[in-house]
Order: structure tokens, then sequence, then C-alpha cells
């Protein structure tokens, strides 16, 4: 199994999806402020920041939103055929959710277009995979060979095994955090199908797309 492949599939798949998640929207036509705060708390709850003073509702559907953002890629890595144990799984979960914490963002004003609203978002994309794959394969070496059960291992055991220790430099290399050139991308604020406004699919690709810089290196 192609552990850097698969995650960067399940990534790139997940993240187009995750801000299409709306968190409380209103039904009556909001204003510029309203479309920027709505921006606001949705990118700063998906990166686990919510402004001071939001409410505990706008936490929980935050909280939901990452939970379910980290769910869609553990299922993207299994729908693409890795069979995923607890252990790794659970290293998914705590690295991804360090990731979308070193997230770096900016929001600028709403402008009035038709019958929604344009809200620029800076993102400084986030270089998730600055791993040296070659240090990846010589410590999954290092540990298989002081395994004395390496011989009865099977191919899933074995791939779990390099997928944590890859997830495990990932997750070290977020405590000093590089980013790429900052992009931006416009997001649209309108009325939904249900008649509540809130961002669309298109808008919630966009931030995907530009969140994390996932070439590596």
């Amino acid at each position: 199994m192609n552990n850097r492949r698969f995650l960067r599939a399940a990534l790139a798949l997940s993240l187009c999806l995750a801000l299409c998640l709306c968190l409380t929207g209103c039904f009556g036509r909001p204003s510029a402020q309203e479309a920027k705060d709505y921006v606001t708390t949705l990118m700063s709850g998906l990166c686990g920041s919510l402004p001071a003073g939001s409410t505990d509702d706008s936490a929980a559907e935050a909280e939901a939103l990452r939970a379910q953002l980290i769910d869609e890629v553990i299922a993207g890595f299994r729908g693409q055929g890795a069979a995923l144990d607890e252990e790794t799984e659970e290293l998914i979960r705590t690295t991804l959710t360090a990731a979308l914490a070193a997230c770096r963002f900016t929001v600028g004003d709403a402008v009035k277009s038709g019958n929604g609203y344009d809200v620029p978002v800076t993102v400084s994309p986030l270089k998730l995979f600055r791993v040296d794959m070659a240090a990846v394969e010589a410590e999954a070496v290092a540990q298989l060979s002081e395994d004395p059960d390496l011989l009865t291992m099977s191919q899933s055991q074995v791939s779990n095994r390099v997928f944590r220790i890859m997830l495990a430099m990932i997750a070290d290399n977020l405590d000093d955090p590089q980013y790429g050139e900052d992009v931006t991308a416009s997001v649209r604020f309108e009325r939904q199908s249900d008649g509540e406004y809130g961002i669309s699919q298109d808008s919630g690709a966009a931030i995907g797309r530009i969140l994390f810089d996932l070439t590596q290196e």
C-alpha cells in the first residue's frame, strides 16, 4: 500500500467537502458584516479557534464539523482499500486535529453581489507533507527488523506500521509549521435551497483545495 498516496487522495477528497457543512445561518437577508462573521465562524470552528464570545452551540457545531471532516478522511482511506487498525485511525484523528489547528487564514470584508455576498478568504497553505519518505522507510525497516513478530505479520499490519511512522513525522513537523504562499479564494454566501443563507458547495471546495499544501518536498 502506498500510504502517502492514500493520505493525499483522502485529504484532497475530504477537504473539498468540509466547508460545505454549514453552521447556523439565517433566513432573513443578512448584512455584509453578518456574511463576514458567518464565514469567520465557519473557518475558525473548522480550525479549532472560535472567536471569543462564541456560543456553546457554535462550539458544538464546530466540533461536529471537525469530527465529520476527519471521519470523511478515514472513510476515504477505507474506500481506497486501506485496512486501518484502531491505533492508526486514532493517530489520523490526532494528527488532522493538530494540522487544522495550525492552519492560518484571514477573512476579508464581504462584498454585495446579486442576492448574496462574495467573501474573500486568504489562506497560508500548511505544508502538510514536509516529510522525508526515505526517513520513513528507514525508520520502518529499523522498527520491523527488531519486531519478533515480523514473520507472522500480515501485509495490512506492516502497512499500518509504516502509515503510523509517516503520520508521526507529520505530527512532529507541526511543532514548527511551514506554509506556502498566500492564496485567496472567494466564498459565495447566499440563500441555499432550504431558504437559509450559507455557503455553496463550490465555495467549500475552493477553500478545501487551498487549506493544505499537499505537495511533497
